[in-house]
């Protein structure tokens, strides 16, 4: 395929969707004349609701009421210990009636720092605020909405309990589930400063290892079949299953856009496949892009986006038509030393400085989280709808293993 596009009309048509986006965000902001007000709004949870002591947050899709004020589609709520006991036990899918006091998405804009503004219009929330104590909160229904929400909070539970008081139990949440609130902010300071923020994050690795498993599991089903090498479904179910497993990771990771760009990138090599047709990788990539910003125009203003294509760029930059390979260790240190130095500006950029033990830290975590914590991980998320007692044994095997990490990451975090 060859995309020959005017830049000129592509340019436009990316100003003309991005600009309709951002309307719709301005358009479904709070109303200024009722920020700090208390209102009653009724509505359905629709995040996987992270619990801290004395505080539940969660993210809420408002009802529109007819005789009630206008209020944003999507709020950010806090549930804070008060009047009437502790913060309610709730659950994707629960329909709730709240007293609330709301206010417009507002936040600092320091270089480096975290961009609350920016966050709420990427995720389309249009308030946030807390639940009042005027009334008492009321449970109206359990809907069956938001079922991949819900599908997460039950593994995200279902982590808590078997990993129990492990420092990486958070950790093993974020990299099952991609619920990355329960991090606890040390260890996001410990990861920052040793530069392996991205290994926190459930990346294109990831989701391309777990649709490998089920791709090669599936093989080898066929191969115990009688004529198993013959049938002629054999490649379209190992293809079929393996991007359906990317595919469902990728939607209980919280479909961010690493993982958008992993699955596009395997429906289209998927397709190729079974088409017999040969597509080069930049084109793969390049496809993913355009296919993500259609999706949603503002994916660029996220970190993920920059370090997740840049990184695939840079990977395929020099692994690519190469008529002799170094090795493996010498293809991982060029590899790494590629990706380092292609994605130094945007982290710089972003994260307002760069790390010298990035570097040295990274060449053990890879490897490290990529081969024993996350396919732990992952065998845990797979088991657990059969064989919890397998699952349960697979998070504390990668929670323990995790817990070893942090006396050098704070050993290196010390470092100048």
């Amino acid at each position: 395929l060859r995309f020959r596009t005017p830049w000129p009309l592509a340019f436009a048509l990316g100003l003309l969707l991005t600009t309709l986006a951002a309307r719709g965000i301005l358009a479904d902001r709070l109303d200024p004349a009722l920020a700090g007000e208390v209102v009653q709004v009724v509505g359905t949870i629709g995040s996987v609701p992270v619990r801290e002591p004395g505080v539940v947050q969660f993210k809420f899709a408002a009802e529109p009421e007819p005789d009630g004020p206008r209020l944003p589609s999507r709020i950010r709520l806090s549930w804070y210990d008060g009047e009437y006991g502790p913060a309610g036990d709730v659950a994707p899918g629960e329909r709730w009636r709240f007293s609330v006091k709301l206010r417009a998405p507002r936040g600092l804009a320091n270089p480096g720092g975290f961009d609350a503004e920016q966050r709420a219009a990427i995720d389309r929330l249009g308030a946030s605020g807390y639940v009042h104590d005027e009334t008492e909160p009321v449970r109206l229904a359990v809907t069956r909405a938001y079922p991949v929400e819900r599908a997460r909070a039950r593994l995200a539970a279902a982590i808590g309990r078997a990993v129990g008081a492990s420092p990486s139990a958070g950790l093993v949440q974020a990299l099952a589930v991609g619920v990355q609130d329960a991090v606890p902010d040390e260890q996001w300071r410990l990861f920052r400063l040793t530069g392996i923020t991205h290994l926190v994050a459930i990346s294109g690795l990831h989701v391309t290892l777990f649709a490998l498993v089920v791709a090669t599991a599936v093989r080898q089903a066929f191969r115990l079949l009688p004529f198993g090498r013959i049938v002629r479904w054999r490649v379209p179910a190992e293809v079929g299953l393996g991007l359906a497993a990317a595919l469902g990771y990728s939607l209980l990771a919280g479909w961010s856009v690493p993982t958008q760009r992993t699955v596009l990138m395997l429906a289209v090599y998927a397709l190729a496949k079974l088409g017999r047709r040969h597509v080069a990788p930049r084109t793969l990539l390049a496809g993913a892009l355009v296919a993500v910003l259609l999706h949603d125009p503002l994916a660029a203003l996220t970190a993920g986006f920059w370090l997740s294509f840049g990184a695939v760029a840079a990977i395929l930059a020099v692994a690519v038509g190469r008529l002799r390979t170094p090795g493996t260790i010498g293809t991982f240190a060029i590899t790494q030393a590629a990706v380092t130095v292609a994605l130094a500006p945007a982290a710089a950029a972003m994260f307002g400085g760069l790390t010298w033990v990035g570097v040295v830290a990274n060449v053990v975590a890879i490897p490290a989280y990529s081969f024993v914590a996350v396919p732990l991980v992952l065998l845990g998320t797979a088991c657990e709808p059969v064989a919890p007692g397998l699952a349960s044994l697979a998070w504390r095997g990668a929670a323990a293993f995790l817990d070893l990490q942090w006396p050098a990451l704070e050993w290196l975090a010390a470092l100048p």
